[in-house]
């Protein structure tokens, strides 16, 4: 948490995307008085979170399996007006077991890895030519 004790108490608005069980109570403490904290997706295990922080902070837990086209519309135009942007890294197969660690050491930077598919089967398709 003390990477990111500068800004508790400053976020109007928690887009969590996290769908393994966690707790959302260090997300609550980054959220202004009134704030909201939207789960998006499904975890299927129980959330847990602290109930006098809920109340105190006047926050508001609220959730969506999916958006819709609509919806998602609407999200994608409000971070585009307000620069909300993922942070993103593409890799390639051969770095799949490097990603997994990463992601289970906790991925505390909240980077979203993307698999580059075409890319990982050019690399294959190029070793097979090089063996031959």
């Amino acid at each position: 948490m003390s990477s990111v004790a500068p800004e508790m108490g400053q976020l109007d608005l928690i887009l969590n995307t996290i769908s393994a069980p966690h707790s959302l109570t260090p997300l609550l403490l980054l959220l202004k008085t009134g704030g909201v904290l939207v789960q998006l997706g499904c975890n299927t295990g129980p959330m847990e979170y602290s109930q006098e922080l809920l109340l105190f902070k006047k926050a508001t837990i609220t959730g969506s399996m999916i958006g819709g086209l609509l919806t998602t519309r609407e999200l994608v135009e409000f971070c585009h007006v307000n620069q909300v942007y993922p942070e993103v890294e593409v890799v390639k197969a051969a770095r799949l077991a490097e990603v997994f660690e990463l992601l289970q050491e906790g991925n505390s930077e909240g980077v979203r890895y993307v698999l580059d598919v075409e890319r990982s089967l050019e690399e294959v398709e190029e070793e097979e030519e090089d063996g031959s």
